[in-house]
């Protein structure tokens, strides 16, 4: 809720929000674009100049289907993006994501063994070529992104004027990081 936060926001350089989750459509879309919407019309009121938000790489028409709700949450909250922040707002459209991702405090899953040599293999302009060219398999050939770009990517178009605004997708991320 705003009310926890909104003092957070005086004086900042810009706003950064990660949010999103799993689940039923309804949950998906509340908690993916819902929370996203209110931190961006409380952003736009605190006068923070960016507002950088992690969204997802479109997939197509399955991926969609399938996760209607994160989808459709996701978007939402690039709309608010840009109505609220049409000329500084960042929205970052990594695919998936890898890195160490912790489950518990003794637990963890190294996904960066499997998206880091995806990343290397999936990362060159040849195949991003391909990708663009080919509908029905382009999908497949989108390359993984490293947790660390994403952050520094997103903390870059917080803190820095140059970072266009719009939309950042998966190829652009890493040029930024």
């Amino acid at each position: 809720k705003p009310e926890g936060w909104r003092d957070q926001l005086n004086g900042a350089a810009g706003v950064i929000s990660c949010v999103g989750a799993f689940g039923s459509n309804e949950y998906m879309e509340k908690v993916c674009g819902d929370a996203t919407v209110e931190m961006v019309k409380a952003a736009a009121e605190a006068k923070v100049p960016r507002f950088v938000f992690i969204s997802a790489h479109d997939y197509g028409p399955a991926f969609k289907a399938i996760l209607r709700g994160y989808v459709e949450g996701k978007y939402k909250a690039e709309a608010a993006i840009k109505e609220y922040f049409p000329d500084s707002g960042v929205y970052l459209r990594p695919g998936f994501v890898h890195g160490t991702r912790q489950i518990s405090a003794s637990a963890s899953i190294p996904l960066g063994l499997i998206g880091g040599p995806l990343e290397k293999i999936l990362r060159g302009d040849s195949v991003q070529k391909l990708a663009m060219q080919q509908p029905l398999l382009g999908p497949f050939l989108v390359p993984p992104t490293s947790v660390e770009d994403v952050a520094s990517a997103a903390v870059n178009a917080a803190t820095d004027l140059s970072v266009p605004a719009g939309p950042m997708d998966v190829w652009t991320i890493p040029k930024y990081a």
